[in-house]
């Protein structure tokens, strides 16, 4: 089992997830992100439930979701089921300086 947690920038909602395998390159996810207004409350919570498909080479995954949006108090306000989504997986640039770096103790 593996989770996550991502905050990019002020703006951005905070999120928390985790996702299970549950069969060859498939998974379950479901993923919390939580919106915030101007004076940093919580306004919005949105629930996804994603189940995901890895590519045989790993580098693409496919999927549906299912979002589901609260309001602070935890009452459901919506369920938006149906939704397809693709990504593809981003790969590390090295910098100039990892083999030097590397050789550190």
């Amino acid at each position: 089992m593996r989770s996550y947690h991502l905050k990019i920038c002020p703006a951005a909602p905070a999120n928390h997830g985790i996702w299970i395998r549950v069969g060859d390159r498939k998974f379950l996810g479901t993923g919390f992100f939580f919106g915030f207004n101007e004076t940093r409350a919580l306004a919005s919570i949105t629930k996804l439930r994603i189940n995901f498909q890895l590519s045989a080479d790993g580098k693409t995954m496919t999927g549906t979701t299912e979002a589901v949006v609260l309001a602070p108090s935890g009452n459901v306000l919506g369920t938006f089921p149906g939704t397809t989504l693709t990504m593809t997986r981003l790969s590390p640039e090295i910098p100039t300086d990892f083999y030097d770096f590397q050789k550190r103790e």
